[in-house]
């Protein structure tokens, strides 16, 4: 009966509780991509019919949107103005809290787009790999600030975010790590089934198909997994996982805690 508590008691320390989103199974059958603010708000790309839905964490649908194009949201970390970007349509769009286009940017003044990343309202970094140029492009006056050349690999160019003086640039299954100024690498690491990148505050993760992944100048450090998920994703208090068409979230445990 000890050893019976002794397991509930560890449970409940280093097993933090998850809960379910309710959510269809036919729905999340088709998602390909998943994305979670800090007010409750759970994104779900469907790459089949180019939609991204707006759900609470009770699992109600708030807000949809279809396009005729297929398209790489950015970020969702300020949900008054959520950030997508084409290739297709070499394109960014800002979109309101009720998924409405509040603003497009062409970006055929810096040539061809193979990513782009919004700084803010302002600024824009485009990279273009056969060039290898990084462009900083303001968006208001439509004028190019500045460009850097970066000897970047070839290779599938999943997602790039911008950072003080770095850009970070998920290329197949590797993190690489630039000072844009120089264009010296600073670091590489290898980030198995790598999808995107994140940023929270002064802290980057890499987001692979199972894993969350902290990085370090010396290396990145796995902070969540869950082996058989299909997505995974986080923000600042919540890890999410799809495992067999259900949506789980798992509260992250902090020293405070």
């Amino acid at each position: 009966m000890k050893s019976f508590f002794a397991i509930l008691l560890f449970m409940s320390v280093f097993c933090p509780a998850q809960k379910i989103i309710p959510i269809e199974g036919h729905t999340l059958e088709n998602v390909t991509d998943a994305f979670l603010d800090d007010y409750g708000g759970v994104y779900l790309y469907n790459s089949k019919n180019f939609s991204l839905t707006k759900y609470n964490e009770e699992g109600e649908e708030r807000d949809e949107i279809l396009v005729t194009f297929p398209f790489k949201v950015q970020s969702v970390n300020n949900p008054l103005s959520i950030i997508a970007f084409s290739e297709n349509m070499q394109q960014i769009e800002f979109l309101d809290q009720n998924l409405n286009q509040i603003q497009q940017i062409p970006l055929s003044s810096v040539g061809y787009a193979n990513m782009g990343y919004a700084e803010n309202l302002q600024s824009i970094w485009v990279i273009n790999e056969s060039n290898k140029q990084l462009y900083k492009y303001n968006f208001r006056d439509g004028s190019i600030y500045a460009h850097y050349y970066l000897d970047i690999p070839l290779g599938n160019l999943k997602d790039m975010l911008v950072y003080s003086d770095k850009v970070f640039l998920l290329i197949d299954d590797r993190l690489l790590v630039y000072h844009y100024h120089t264009g010296k690498k600073v670091s590489e690491a290898s980030v198995p089934l790598a999808k995107k990148i994140r940023r929270e505050g002064r802290e980057i993760f890499v987001i692979s198909r199972e894993a969350v992944y902290q990085y370090g100048v010396m290396s990145v450090k796995k902070v969540f997994v869950k082996a058989n998920a299909r997505i995974v994703e986080k923000n600042n208090s919540n890890y999410l996982a799809l495992i067999d068409n259900k949506l789980y979230l798992y509260p992250i445990k902090t020293n405070n805690n």
